[in-house]
């Protein structure tokens, strides 16, 4: 290359520190990269003052929309509300009872509308033929009263009296009136905020600038897959009536079968609901009870001994007993009562004992 001076040379692009210059160490020409001749810098100074903002540049294209988001976004300003739409057409009868309206106030009591007129009287009759003068009689009877005379016209209408005090008495409640439609949602607003253009970044925080105009509502996004919290429980409603007291159940029918002792007891399930063994004096064979059961009935066994601890066998065959949640008791305990709970179960053809209790 020909020799030129350094102001003939061409510009250089931005430095990256992989760059190659001349150098000239102990007297020795060498070569090195700039990123070390950088490296030799001294301490950063202070920042110096910031510089006056720049005019603001050129607005840049829109970007393309986004992928729609997953989160929703915060609800915007709602708009003004427009002009009330045309009513409706009236929905059906609503079902349901509304709450009961405010008893209105008790209107005054109308004047007293005037007297209708009086009937006319009716004329006397003709008076008969004189007969001839008989002889002077003794005074007779006072005769009867004359006819009455036609009632003179009615008097005005006096005042009207003052109007009594309120009721104590509510009235009848007022039917609940249709509800109103909703009317229509205002427009979106048409004028958007500008968008400021984005400067470069700043290597020292200026202070916050004015929060800008809210921009216009960005499309709509696909349906969130995350449930949104959930709101406010409203005001709970009014208690409605209560209802009519139901009839009495039946009294249950208790029906008691005893025996003193056996080898093999069999409660006779189908005439009790209880089966006493009241004075057990011999291990014993708690047998299948007797009768046809039915889904859902109920037997209790207690069982005494006389004084001696006895041995109690059960039969848990088919038909006869099995234990749900508990265990079969194997012994009684000295002159102390014992329970077991037993519930019939077709489907599966056991009386399923259910407890059992030890008196202490």
């Amino acid at each position: 290359m020909a020799n030129q001076s350094i102001t003939q040379l061409p510009v250089a692009a931005a430095l990256t520190g992989n760059e190659v210059t001349v150098v000239v160490q102990n007297g020795v020409t060498k070569q090195t990269g700039l990123q070390n001749v950088a490296n030799l810098g001294g301490p950063t100074g202070p920042t110096g003052p910031m510089g006056p903002t720049g005019p603001t540049g050129p607005t840049g294209p829109t970007g393309s929309t986004g992928a729609a988001s997953t989160v929703t976004g915060p609800t915007g300003p709602q708009g003004s509300i427009g002009p009330t739409g045309p009513t409706g057409p009236t929905g059906d009868p609503s079902t349901v009872v509304g709450p009961t309206g405010p008893t209105g106030a008790q209107g005054s009591t109308g004047p007293t509308g005037p007297t209708g007129p009086l009937g006319n009287t009716g004329g006397i009759g003709p008076q008969g033929p004189i007969g001839p003068t008989g002889s002077t009689g003794p005074t007779g009877p006072v005769g009867p009263q004359g006819p009455q005379g036609s009632i003179g016209p009615t008097g005005p209408t006096g005042d009207t009296g003052p109007t009594g005090a309120p009721s104590t008495v509510t009235g009848p409640t007022g039917p609940t009136g249709p509800t109103g439609p909703t009317g229509p949602t205002g427009a979106a607003s048409t004028v958007t905020g500008p968008t400021g253009p984005t400067g470069a970044a700043s290597t020292v925080t200026g202070p916050t600038g004015p929060t800008g105009d809210t921009g216009p509502t960005g499309p709509t996004g696909a349906p969130s897959s995350v449930t949104g919290p959930t709101g406010p429980t409203g005001a709970q409603g009014p208690t409605g009536p209560t209802g009519p007291t139901g009839p009495t159940g039946a009294t249950p029918v208790i029906s008691v079968g005893t025996t003193a002792t056996n080898t093999v007891i069999t409660p006779t399930a189908n005439t009790v609901t209880q089966y006493e063994v009241t004075g057990l004096a011999t291990p014993a064979t708690i047998a299948t009870p007797s009768g046809t059961p039915t889904d859902g009935q109920k037997l209790i066994i207690r069982i005494k001994d006389n004084g001696t601890a006895q041995a109690l066998t059960w039969t848990t065959t088919s038909g006869a007993y099995r234990a749900v949640g508990v265990t079969l008791p194997t012994t009684t305990v000295v002159s102390k009562s014992l329970y077991i709970g037993c519930i019939y179960n077709s489907q599966d053809t056991f009386w399923d004992v259910v407890a059992t209790a030890q008196q202490a």
